[in-house]
This record gives structure tokens, C-alpha cells and sequence, in this order.
């Protein structure tokens, strides 16, 4: 008897995907069915630590089109420069230093802590554009080798402090003692501004620029609003040159090793400006361990039921796979990363969408509704407040609020009024 079942029929979709699965099913080792397991995966651990978080080192020269990385606390950030030691744009709303002058012709994001060897910037020695770069959730590492030296810092803000704080470490690769003269270049033009952010840091373009001897540091001091900036490094320069480079005359035998700390401190009056920096200074292997442990705490406060820093909490990811671990963590770095808790907020803690050195006070519904869940369950309180800001500041004028003021920033976002609902 004739088989009387309908044909098949194929539709030029149907077709493609089924050939796009064999292809891949092709291309796959051969398994048996019923592999026996050689032995279990190590699972990974569901709270995770600083060190499990931390990137691959990436190298970079100079001319290659890269995002430097950031570093940040709750009260603000940090970026790395295109070299192994410079810094910029430091955001600690409503203080900015190293921002963008507010000047004609301003040159843009001015930078700090720049290198010279022997009088040289080291960017311009054969191979000193050759940078290794490492984040770190609570740290920067860089790294350069020039000229038979190796210059290794790692880049930190200490936590719940309007600093910015660095070790320069420089290594004698060579079998013969070396005399080198090391020069850092020291800017700021730091600015203090109580208005709504919009883009990019502040900056004064005439700050005075103060040395004090006894301290080893340069006083920088806005002229135009209640802002200081205090950077300097121990040990004390032997002099200064040009009014902001501070030079350092080091000898160094076959093998050595020395350990330069580099501090930035912001504030309203130099007289607690410089208290932040002498603090620092003096304990700052302290401060390095304090940092990774304020980092470690708050990464398990955020797994933890009734914890002290969140209102809420994440659930714990219990797996061995490496590639669903990471991809869980990858959210959860970048709602740290965006978390505030200044106490100038006019909201509380809150969550930025955007960061990074182009809008560093800014929240906006349409990004906060793409992460919405998560934000409902770590910090539920945090969201509520942000939702009824919105509600206040009226969105059908702005594009998102500014947590230093509370103010509504920027034109309208069609997107807004379902971003909120959502």
C-alpha cells in the first residue's frame, strides 16, 4: 500500500536554520554519547573577591585606538592615561581635577603625574609607548620596560576619600649601577561646581600653584571656587622645576628596586585638603589593604540577606562553568562600577548609567530600565529614589537627573515615560 503522509514542506527560513545547525553539528569533536567523567569541575566561588574579577593584562602602544581603564570609589573615579604612570580626569563631584579647562582653545582633559627620564618624556624612548595594562575592580596596574628600567604602578582611590593614590615602583634590569634623574609633571586645574553636570569634569584654567617645601607637594587652589588640589610624592622631591615638576635623583644598583607614592587629595580648604595628604602619605601600605578590603566587603555585602551596604541583595551563581560565571559577573562589575554613595548626592547612593569621563553624575531612565531587575534586587530603595525624582523633575524636558544637584539635565528622550513604567 502506497505510504499516504503528507510531504514535507520547507520554507527558505526553515531550510537555512536547519543547515546553519548541521554545520555546527559537523564541526564538533566527536564524544561518546555516554563519556564517563574523568573528574568533577572546581565549582566557582558564587562571592566573588577582587582577585576573581580582575581583566587580562592588554599591551598598547601609543598610536593604537584603546580606552584607557578606570578606577573608582563611591565618591568618584579615575582614568589611566596613555602611560604608565599619568592620570585624568579625576571626577569627585562637585570637584573635578585634571577635567577640561573652561578656557578658549582648551586643551581638552588635562593629565597629572606625567613621566620624564632624565629630562625626557619616557613616551618618547624607543618602546616607552609599549604599555601592559590590568584591571583590577579596585585597582590599575601598568607597566613599561625603557632603556634597561621597568616602570610598574598600580592605581587606586582610597576608599570613602576625595583622593586619588599611586606606587611607582622602578627596577634596574641591568647588571651596572644607574644614576637617572625622574621628573613627574603635576596639573590640576581643579574646580568645584555646585550647578548640574552635564559633560565632562570642570576645570579652572588659572589655578595657583603653590610649593610646599616641607611636605614635598605642590598646592594647587581654584581662584574662582572653593577647590583644592594637594599632590605630591614621598619620598620629597630633591627640588622643583618650572613651578610643577618635581624631581627626583635616584641611583639604583643591579637589580633594585624603589617604591615611589604618588598622592592626590581634594577638597573644599587647603587645611583639610593637606590633613587627607599627610594621612595618606604616612599610611599607605594601609591604605593599599584598606582599599582591597572595602572592595572585598562591599562585593559580599552584595550577595549577603540583610547586609549593611545595600538595600537588597543579588542571588548567589552556583556553577562550575567558567563562561556562565563570567558572564553573570560581567553585570554585576558594572552596577559596582556605577554605584555613588557621596554625601553630596542630593538622592542618597544612587547608580550613574553612563559614567566614565563624559557624564559622571548622570542617571538615565533608559539605561536604568535596561538593568531595572538587578537594581530592584540589590538596592530597591536606591531605585525607588531615583523613579521618583524622575517623577518630580518632569522627563518629558530632560534626557536624565543629576545627582549632585537633583536636577533634571538635557532635552527630552522619547523613551522615557516607558523606561519608567518599566
Amino acid at each position: 500500500m502506497a505510504d499516504q503522509r503528507s510531504p514535507i514542506t520547507w520554507s527558505r527560513r526553515a531550510f537555512l536554520k536547519s543547515g546553519a545547525v548541521a554545520g555546527v553539528l559537523s564541526s564538533l569533536p566527536e564524544v561518546p554519547l555516554y563519556a564517563a567523567k574523568t573528574g568533577a569541575k572546581k565549582p566557582l566561588p558564587a562571592v566573588p573577591r577582587v582577585s576573581d574579577l580582575a581583566g587580562a593584562p592588554l599591551a598598547h602602544r601609543y598610536r593604537d585606538l584603546y580606552s584607557t581603564p578606570t578606577t573608582q570609589n563611591e565618591y568618584g573615579y579615575v582614568q589611566a592615561a596613555k602611560s604608565v604612570s599619568g592620570i585624568t580626569a579625576v571626577s569627585l563631584p562637585p570637584f573635578g581635577c585634571c577635567g577640561v579647562p573652561e578656557t578658549a582653545w582648551s586643551p581638552g582633559f588635562l593629565l597629572s603625574c606625567e613621566l620624564f627620564l632624565n629630562g625626557r618624556i619616557l613616551l618618547s624612548y624607543p618602546n616607552g609607548d609599549q604599555l601592559s595594562y590590568r584591571w583590577h575592580p579596585h585597582r590599575i596596574e601598568r607597566e613599561t620596560r625603557v632603556d634597561g628600567l621597568r616602570f610598574a604602578t598600580e592605581t587606586f582611590m582610597p576608599a570613602k576619600r576625595r583622593a586619588v593614590a599611586q606606587s611607582i615602583r622602578v627596577t634596574n634590569l641591568g647588571n651596572a649601577l644607574r644614576t637617572l634623574t625622574l621628573g613627574f609633571d603635576m596639573r590640576a586645574a581643579v574646580a568645584k561646581k555646585t550647578t548640574p553636570w552635564f559633560t565632562y569634569s570642570p576645570g579652572e584654567a588659572d589655578n595657583r600653584v603653590d610649593w610646599d617645601s616641607g611636605r614635598g607637594c605642590l598646592v594647587f587652589t581654584a581662584q574662582h571656587s572653593e577647590a583644592v588640589s594637594v599632590q605630591g610624592i614621598t619620598p620629597k622631591a630633591n627640588r622643583v622645576d618650572g613651578g610643577r615638576m618635581l624631581i627626583f635623583e635616584m641611583t639604583l644598583g643591579a637589580g633594585q628596586t624603589k617604591e615611589l607614592h604618588y598622592v592626590n587629595t581634594v577638597d573644599s580648604e587647603a587645611p583639610m585638603a593637606l590633613q587627607d595628604y599627610d594621612d595618606l602619605q604616612a599610611n599607605f601600605v594601609q591604605a593599599v589593604k584598606e582599599n582591597e578590603q572595602a572592595f572585598n566587603g562591599l562585593f559580599k555585602s552584595a550577595f549577603t540577606p540583610g547586609n549593611l551596604d545595600f538595600s537588597g541583595y543579588l542571588p548567589q551563581l552556583e556553577t562550575d562553568d567558567e563562561s556562565l560565571w563570567n558572564l553573570y559577573h560581567a553585570g554585576f562589575k558594572n552596577l559596582m562600577f556605577a554605584r555613588r554613595a557621596s554625601p553630596d548626592s542630593k538622592y542618597g547612593t544612587t547608580y550613574i548609567t553612563l559614567g566614565g569621563r563624559v557624564l559622571p553624575t548622570l542617571s538615565f531612565p533608559w539605561d536604568t530600565s535596561l538593568t531595572s531587575l538587578s537594581l530592584a534586587l540589590l538596592d530597591p530603595e536606591a531605585l525607588r529614589r531615583l523613579v521618583e525624582n524622575w517623577l518630580v523633575q518632569d522627563m518629558h524636558q530632560h534626557l536624565a537627573t543629576d545627582y549632585v544637584t537633583g536636577e533634571g539635565v538635557g532635552p527630552w528622550y522619547a523613551v522615557n515615560d516607558m523606561a519608567i513604567v518599566r
